[in-house]
């Protein structure tokens, strides 16, 4: 079923197809997605807003455009200007919570997701998971002091107030055959990008396109016994993400040669997974690393890949954020004198 589910996917972003036989229930759904907005917009349902800013990084497509490692070096960035930042989250992949759960390093991916841990423990700030991003946002502020608040993916959550959108865009697979579902990939129609405050494009060379850099190689199970990334052997390269193949490609202009295994996103690994991997070294990105961590991989490893975004965007977020903290700094002096 998931690989039917990739393969749907995957056509959206070559063609209509024979998907033009849905275009009916396209019409419907576009009705009911700008009516929705519109009830928002309109405030006759409820938004929360929070009493820092907000800025949602999220898409109008379905299928990965790289969200997570940008949110991740956009916290980074902003801490070390010296901004309280924390996240929230749905969570892909985790069961279904009742109550928002306070991600911990030591937390399972099972429990809050993969995305949720790796920007947890790669950004070191506090985020947050519930299918609500308002109550993602609301458990934030209660338990920490904030100067903005990032919400991986969210886009479509009109139930929390945004100070600032940032929609991703793959730069190869652009808006593929550009129909809403179920005819093609939108999950909003395209005018919805002139709404956004920044576009920013996964890959390509344009001022607002984010470029990645890979790391270095580091064992899935550390020991005492230092090893060298064999990058001569016949390697066995898993990847469950949204778009297995661009890391695929981006290990072979590596010069690294490779057999390929894909799996769905937020895929939950088991142990049996790896029976056809045995005596064989095992390479993954680091999404996968943190749902791997207990299994018993004999010669796993992971590259660590850093986004490089560009500085306009991360001053807009600065900019937006700084003021609210100097006014709440200049308030609290007052206060004391």
């Amino acid at each position: 079923m998931k690989a039917f589910s990739q393969k749907l996917v995957d056509s959206w972003y070559t063609s209509v197809g024979f998907f033009w036989v849905f275009w009916p229930m396209e019409v419907i759904y576009i009705f009911f997605v700008i009516t929705r907005r519109a009830l928002y917009r309109f405030n006759i349902f409820s938004i929360y807003r929070a009493p820092c800013p907000v800025v949602i990084v999220g898409n109008i497509t379905v299928g990965g455009s790289g969200k997570t490692p940008v949110v991740i070096e956009l916290a980074k960035e902003l801490q070390r200007k010296g901004l309280k930042v924390g996240v929230i989250s749905r969570g892909y992949g985790s069961k279904k919570k009742s109550q928002p759960l306070l991600v911990r390093r030591d937390s399972e991916p099972l429990e809050c997701g993969d995305e949720p841990l790796l920007i947890h423990i790669k950004a070191n700030c506090p985020v947050v998971v519930h299918s609500s991003r308002s109550r993602a946002a609301e458990l934030l502020i209660d338990n920490f002091q904030l100067d903005l608040i990032l919400s991986d993916d969210g886009l479509q959550h009109y139930n929390l107030a945004r100070d600032m959108e940032i929609i991703m865009i793959d730069h190869q697979r652009n808006l593929g055959n550009r129909h809403c579902l179920p005819v093609g990939p939108l999950r909003e129609p395209e005018g919805r990008l002139h709404d956004s405050d920044i576009i920013l494009r996964r890959g390509g060379d344009g001022e607002m396109s984010v470029r990645y850099k890979p790391g270095i190689w580091k064992q899935l199970k550390a020991s005492d016994k230092q090893k060298t990334f064999p990058s001569s052997a016949a390697i066995h390269a898993v990847a469950g993400i949204g778009q297995p193949e661009q890391f695929f490609s981006m290990l072979e202009e590596m010069g690294l040669s490779i057999t390929r295994f894909s799996y769905s996103d937020h895929h939950q690994y088991k142990q049996s997974d790896f029976d056809k991997h045995a005596g064989k070294v095992v390479v993954m990105t680091e999404k996968d690393a943190v749902k791997c961590k207990n299994l018993d991989i004999l010669d796993a490893w992971f590259i660590e890949i850093t986004p490089i975004l560009p500085f306009e965007v991360i001053d807009k977020v600065y900019e937006l954020a700084a003021p609210a903290k100097i006014n709440a700094n200049f308030t609290s002096h007052s206060e004391i004198v």
